[in-house]
């Protein structure tokens, strides 16, 4: 098991804390300093939320010892992934069924593809 020693900038405890009990943040692409990422955890010695700034090499370390990183993505950057698909009407069985049996006849399949895409029409 991994455990990471912290210094808590308020109190001064060092403690010894998992990865995972640490959340870490990349502040932006964009930052041109070098510590542009923090490092945040719950202090037990006077049990406030410190945030302390690292740089890439620890926070890669951090990453990759199983430290959790944040997502601040704005909502607009999101990226849409199909399974969050809020349009259409779910599939019945009816409609699977369908499906199969236009795959299985060719003849029926190039005609439902003639149907949606004329492009493709020989």
């Amino acid at each position: 098991m991994n455990v990471i020693a912290v210094e808590c900038p308020a109190c001064r405890l060092i403690e010894s804390v998992e990865p995972g009990c640490l959340l870490l943040e990349i502040d932006g692409a964009e930052a041109d300093d070098e510590k542009s990422s923090s490092a945040s955890w719950i202090c037990d010695g006077c049990h406030r939320l410190v945030a302390l700034p690292i740089d890439l090499v620890v926070l890669l370390h951090l990453v990759a010892a199983g430290s959790s990183l944040l997502d601040t993505a704005p909502e607009d950057d999101e990226v849409a992934y199909p399974e969050t698909a809020t349009y259409g009407l779910p599939l019945t069985l009816d409609d699977l069924i369908d499906f199969h049996q236009i795959l299985d006849d060719e003849a029926a399949f190039a005609a439902e593809r003639c149907r949606e895409l004329p492009e493709n029409c020989p």
